[in-house]
């Protein structure tokens, strides 16, 4: 005979603070959640007798298909029962510390155990969206909460009349309504609760809706869901003053107040979203936010020795920085100080200040340790949230007079509990610099600083001489910062223990060879390093690299069933010798990989159209071959700049990837790599950053290509001059590093030919210019007939007649708008969503294999009007058009 009687198995939050009862849920947020609690709450049968002990487990399971598919966790307890307790309640909760770390989005079960028997199971869902807050909710914008009166079936909208105040002895059901605007393109659970509070507070009714909501189309998405409360008979509601009170996340997203009473049911005739609350409704309310912030706000600043440990634990562990960890220990020392005399009744003078300024070239740790600070401050109390939101200089400027300082507050908002930390903080201020933008942010800084709200660390960091300047170019921001960390750079030792870490994490290790060559040129790097040395960055960039040399080697050189752990996690030192010299270390010939040349070109033959680009990389790959046979430098001779014109949607891009491929196959690129990129990637908004900005990019495309798509952007907008420094920078770096990267320009004809214009040096520096055409319309139709197989579908007669003459259509009135592959694409996904909702609608018995794998002619004729509008048509024309 059992000892209990099973009443509930519910999941909850276990986050939730220790003074707020725990609000049990369906469905959380991934981000939200660190650890989820699961409570079995059960009646004991020995109430009053005798104690009794029994084993508890607790498994959390994912679900697939609404069964179970595998085991997460199982949290195991022999606990003894007393016989004092009528109803006992046990709490479990499996995570980890890292918010959005171990939870991810998808459907679970918890299922409870007694003495290895199950008593009761409880599913919950994540969702992977953002964590809802007052000022944030990334899931829906709220319409309106109204409210009106009505049995228990509810009433057609049609007949609902919105009431705020209610006669008691009329009055059955209050049904709240709810709506909201969904902003998620996808399908997701949404789970409310309406909340019933009387004039006290007391919570008269709480009922829970979980919603499954669909993904609609831009003007059909607002959503619907309402609820009552009562009795079918009147007189269930006493006379009171109530509130409304929707519930999303543990948030209160809407509040609307009524009354009950002896007078006249009065209609609501306002138009705003949510009704407005009487006074004294509204005293209510904001007494008891304040009043919880205030609780909240006095919990989160109690010090937590056992996180504190923790998070100093975390700094201890870190490589090398042992002249900042012992500066950030006399840090917290002195604040234990200051906290100590305040205890003895000393009141200081000086105000608590955390913010600081940190100093140091790229990859020192500078973002590691802020982090680690923001932990820090929150364990000591300091900091209410201990977050840290980073944020550059242009996050902070705008381009508007008067605007900039709003942004920066925006920003300061959103750090509001933790740390706001200003990488390159230095772009706020140039020397020399008519940038009143960036002085109207530092003025905000320094407001806050001074007569801000608190709770809050501003931290900026950049290199040490821009720093200074930017320390010192407002009087007032030197002696707001208290602190100044600076990071040096790290040792050769250090950086070799770092990359050890780095290989560990990636699950490689560096054999004696690898590591010794690595040595080497990481102590030749470090000697020649300047501000731009990497640090951390570099070796982290070495150890990719390598990584990737490593499978590339291991999978052209190796038989599958050769293959064994220690050759597939073992980096070699050929791996880290490719890693140099694809940056230029050293050079050396590579021969033509006839296996990779021939894929690649099989590829490229796929390729609807394009004839005259396949023609033009043929009589390419004849001229290597030729260079070769007279034993010409390749790498030197061999023209790799080149511009694509084209209108969108022809097919550059792809072509710039599989070139990358056929250059790396030539032994004339290295890597063969794509890095995609524009104009907002080369330019900074500052004077003298644009260059460094450009010269990065450039770096990224060693051994391969830098594709730079509408090229002509460049030379325009706000900034040109900006532009054209990158230009200048971009044709210097084609010259002087010609043969070890390739560059590819692309965009429309007639912007590109102004573009080739703005500087004298630029036309000269591109070897070949390839021009791709609009599509025919066969080519088309061929293109779309492909998409939809690789969908899994094919046309029927009558929807392939449509189509064609669709794109017809198309083609011949086509403008600046038509996209050519892009157009199509566009056609062939709306298609394949409509006639998926085709097969859902129907039922299962009736899809045959033949329905499901099939596009009917009622799938496709419905495309917008505006896609078929004839215009005046642009573009290149193909000969006899």
């Amino acid at each position: 005979m059992n000892n209990y009687k099973f009443k509930s198995l519910q999941a909850f939050n276990w986050d939730t603070p220790v003074n707020k009862k725990k609000k049990y849920r369906q469905v959380f947020d991934r981000w939200e959640l660190t650890y989820l609690g699961v409570e079995l709450a059960f009646f004991n049968k020995k109430f009053d007798e005798s104690d009794w002990e029994a084993k508890f487990s607790f498994k959390a399971f994912t679900l697939h298909n609404g069964e179970k598919d595998q085991e997460i966790c199982n949290i195991e307890d022999t606990l003894k029962i007393t016989k004092e307790k009528n109803e006992v309640i046990i709490d479990k909760g499996w995570g980890d510390s890292e918010p959005g770390k171990f939870w991810k989005k998808r459907d679970y079960l918890w299922e409870a155990y007694i003495d290895g028997k199950p008593v009761g199971s409880a599913k919950f869902y994540i969702e992977d969206n953002g964590v809802v807050s007052q000022d944030n909710n990334p899931y829906f914008d709220v319409v309106s909460l109204k409210l009106y009166e009505g049995p228990d079936e509810n009433k057609p909208e049609k007949e609902r009349v919105y009431l705020r105040r209610f006669n008691t002895s009329r009055t059955r059901y209050i049904f709240g309504e709810f709506r909201f605007i969904n902003q998620l393109q996808k399908d997701w659970l949404c789970e409310v609760f309406f909340n019933y509070f009387d004039d006290t507070g007391l919570l008269v009714g709480r009922i829970p809706s979980l919603d499954h909501i669909v993904r609609q189309e831009p003007g059909d998405d607002v959503i619907t869901i309402t609820h009552g409360w009562g009795h079918k008979d009147p007189g269930s509601w006493k006379k009171d003053d109530y509130t409304l009170e929707i519930e999303y996340m543990e948030t209160v997203v809407a509040v609307v107040p009524f009354n009950v009473g002896d007078k006249n049911q009065e209609e609501l005739k306002e138009e705003s979203a949510i009704p407005k609350m009487s006074e004294k409704a509204e005293d209510k309310v904001n007494d008891f936010a304040e009043s919880l912030r205030e609780a909240k706000e006095k919990q989160d600043r109690q010090p937590d020795k056992k996180a504190l440990e923790s998070a100093m634990k975390e700094l201890d562990e870190l490589i090398g920085l042992e002249k900042i960890k012992a500066q950030i220990r006399e840090h917290i020392a002195y604040i234990d100080f200051l906290r100590v005399r305040e205890e003895m009744g000393y009141k200081e003078e000086e105000t608590l200040s955390l913010h600081s300024v940190f100093t140091g070239n790229p990859g020192t740790g500078k973002t590691t340790v802020v982090q680690m600070l923001g932990k820090i401050y929150h364990a000591m109390g300091l900091l209410s949230k201990g977050h840290v939101h980073t944020v550059e200089s242009s996050d902070l400027i705008s381009g508007y007079v008067r605007q900039t300082g709003q942004m920066t507050q925006e920003e300061i908002e959103k750090a509001r509990g933790g740390i706001l930390f200003i990488d390159e903080a230095y772009m706020l201020f140039k020397k020399g610099a008519d940038n009143d933008f960036g002085t109207e942010a530092i003025a905000a800084l320094i407001t806050e600083m001074s007569d801000g709200k608190g709770d809050i660390a501003i931290m900026v960091a950049g290199y040490p001489g821009e720093m200074k300047d930017f320390v010192e170019s407002n009087p007032g921001l030197k002696s707001r910062f208290r602190y100044y960390f600076h990071f040096d750079d790290y040792t050769p030792q250090e950086l070799m223990k770092i990359a050890g870490f780095i290989a560990r994490k990636k699950m490689v290790a560096l054999s004696e060879a690898a590591f010794d060559l690595m040595e080497t040129e990481v102590t030749r790097a470090w000697r020649l390093r300047d501000k731009s040395f990497g640090n951390a960055r570099m070796v982290t960039g070495i150890i990719d690299d390598a990584k990737i040399n490593l499978g590339v080697r291991i999978m052209r050189d190796m038989q599958n069933n050769h293959l064994n752990k220690k050759l597939v996690s073992t980096i070699e030192e050929e791996d880290i010798r490719d890693v140099f010299i694809s940056t230029g270390r050293a050079r050396v010939d590579i021969p033509t990989d006839e296996e990779l040349l021939a894929e690649t070109m099989k590829e490229m033959d796929q390729l609807i159209g394009l004839n005259n680009i396949k023609e033009e990389i043929r009589n390419m790959i004849k001229l290597v071959r030729y260079y070769r046979d007279i034993n010409k430098d390749v790498q030197k001779a061999f023209p790799v700049h080149s511009i694509f014109t084209g209108n969108p949607g022809t097919g550059k891009t792809t072509v710039a990837r599989i070139m990358g491929n056929i250059y790396k196959s030539l032994g004339i690129l290295e890597r063969g790599h794509l890095i995609e990129t524009d104009a907002s990637d080369l330019i900074a908004g500052y004077l003298g950053q644009t260059a460094l900005k450009t010269r990065d990019k450039i770096n990224e495309a060693m051994g391969g290509i830098l594709f730079i798509d509408e090229a002509y952007s460049l030379t325009e907008g706000l900034h040109p001059e900006f532009g054209k420094k990158a230009v200048s920078t971009l044709i210097k770096q084609m010259e002087d590093r010609r043969g070890e990267f390739s560059v590819i320009v692309a965009g429309y004809s007639m912007p590109m030919a102004e573009f080739l214009e703005s500087n004298p040096g630029i036309r000269s520096r591109f070897d070949q210019t390839f021009l791709f055409q609009d599509f025919l319309e066969d080519e088309l139709f061929e293109i779309a007939s492909l998409m939809f197989r690789n969908s899994g579908l094919q046309l029927e007669d009558a929807a392939g007649q449509y189509l064609s003459e669709y794109l017809k259509h198309l083609y011949q009135g086509r403008n600046q708008f038509f996209g050519n592959a892009r157009s199509v694409r566009k056609i062939v996904e709306r298609t394949v969503r409509k006639q998926n909702l085709r097969m859902a609608s129907l039922p299962s018995a009736g899809r045959t294999a033949y329905h499901i794998h099939t596009v009917t002619l009622d799938d496709i004729k419905d495309f917008p009007m505006e896609e078929s509008v004839s215009r005046k048509p642009i573009g290149f024309k193909r000969e006899g058009e």
